[in-house]
């Protein structure tokens, strides 16, 4: 399973992979692009790294991670079924090393965000994906972007692996609302505090848990726009929703999303979610049921709803509505469908080689 990362949605979902999918039928083995991106995993034991440092990791190519992924195939053993887990590029690799070693295990993309992203990063594009027998997909936007290049791609719907959250005496405020997760210029916060300076009701405040590249922009903009009061920076977070049970609303104000598990893990507490109609989001929030959808960047319709919700004129949404929307999505049901799916491929003709 070529992977690396850092910090956030992806490495979370395969932090869940290490203790969801592993038992007395599936043995689940890590192969890391860099040494030093394995923290995520907390222990787990079975993983191994390719050698390249994480300073270096622009210089990865196909051949240097199908090489990689053969030598490994040839010192550990072939898998059953082979993820390729981290970018597009991967999938190609791991097809390389296949035909390679001439085995015939299913390679099954997985990607984790909006791939034109990865495209500009220079890890691949859909092509590369094409080589894969099959493709997991966490949402419908992704996997349109593969069928809207691959038309007759296997794809295999999946989502994500979902906790539940149980937090003490969930009691919000009425204005309170709040955000979860890495401050990347992608994910716009910029667009929630700036709807905070336009809402006619000055009660209305956030509570921010993440940190990123972004943090030191949004902490000056706050005091610019003389929002010190109603903007609250807590930090980094592994387990943040105690700290925001104030909040009666989650805001996501993405440019893109591959799923999103901060504003379903809000829906799992009762909260209405308010969100860009971004990848992942779109494929569960109904709006008016479980929450509320602005565009992309636009502080004035976000301060709208909120100067609406704070009048009467929309109302905030059900808990129970807001909770039964995400009960399809919880770890345990996920990977029982992960497993089914792994079990027909691997007793179904989709080996190639």
């Amino acid at each position: 399973m070529p992977f690396g990362g850092y910090r956030g949605g992806i490495e979370n979902v395969m932090y869940e992979w290490s203790r969801g999918l592993p038992d007395d039928e599936f043995n689940l083995r890590f192969f890391n692009v860099s040494p030093g991106l394995s923290d995520y995993l907390k222990g787990y034991k079975n993983q191994w790294t390719l050698p390249m440092p994480k300073e270096k990791m622009d210089r990865l190519t196909v051949e240097y991670i199908a090489g990689a992924y053969a030598f490994f195939i040839d010192n550990q053993g072939a898998p059953d079924i082979c993820i390729a887990n981290w970018v597009p590029i991967c999938s190609k690799a791991c097809v390389i090393a296949r035909e390679s070693k001439k085995m015939s295990f299913p390679v099954l993309s997985y990607m984790h965000t909006k791939i034109a992203i990865y495209e500009s990063l220079g890890y691949g594009t859909v092509k590369d994906m094409a080589f894969a027998d099959a493709h997991i997909c966490i949402s419908k936007a992704v996997e349109n972007e593969i069928l809207a290049v691959i038309p007759n791609a296997l794809t295999l719907m999946v989502g994500n692996p979902l906790k539940r959250v149980n937090i003490d005496g969930y009691d919000p405020d009425e204005f309170t609302l709040c955000y979860a997760g890495r401050l990347g210029a992608e994910k716009k916060v910029e667009t929630i505090i700036t709807a905070l300076s336009k809402t006619k009701d000055r009660r209305w405040n956030i509570l921010i848990a993440g940190d990123g590249v972004a943090k030191d922009g949004l902490v000056k903009l706050t005091d610019e726009l003389g929002l010190n009061g109603r903007v609250s920076f807590l930090g980094w977070m592994e387990e943040p929703w105690e700290a925001l049970k104030k909040a009666k609303y989650c805001v996501l104000s993405s440019e893109y999303e591959g799923w999103n598990a901060m504003v379903r893990e809000a829906s799992s507490i009762g909260m209405t979610v308010i969100s860009t109609p971004v990848g992942g989001v779109v494929d569960y929030l109904m709006p008016g049921q479980n929450g509320y959808l602005y565009p992309v960047g636009s502080s004035d319709d976000l301060a709208i709803i909120l100067d609406n919700l704070a009048e009467g004129k929309l109302p905030a949404c059900n808990p129970e509505v807001c909770k039964k929307s995400v009960e399809g999505c919880y770890t345990d049901k996920y990977f029982e469908n992960i497993k089914n799916i792994f079990r027909t491929i691997t007793s179904e003709d989709l080996k190639t080689g």
